[in-house]
């Protein structure tokens, strides 16, 4: 074996260990990638759970301040007619007797 030959074994020896490296670099960024993949899919769920809640609390408040607007109305119209019937009336039986006679 010629000292060429050796120095090209060298060299392959040396860029298979240098892949190698790279390899190992490679699949730990992916391991850490992974990690990150996997908190970040946690946070979503927590998100899309907190915002679904959010949701339905939004809905419960709308519905009970439209029940608590119709209710209002309700009684301010009940007022209204209660208002109405105390006013006093001219009897109008009254009056058309009056007339006739």
């Amino acid at each position: 074996m010629t000292l060429i030959d050796q120095l090209q074994d060298e060299n392959s020896r040396f860029t298979n260990v240098q892949t190698s490296d790279d390899l190992q670099q490679m699949f730990m960024m992916v391991k850490l990638y992974q990690t990150k993949l996997v908190v970040i899919k946690k946070e979503m769920l927590q998100l899309h759970d907190r915002a679904t809640k959010l949701k339905k609390r939004a809905l419960r408040l709308q519905q009970t301040k439209q029940k608590a607007a119709l209710h209002r109305e309700q009684q301010r119209e009940l007022q209204l007619q209660r208002e109405t019937d105390l006013i006093a009336k001219p009897p109008s039986s009254l009056n058309g007797k009056e007339r006739s006679s």
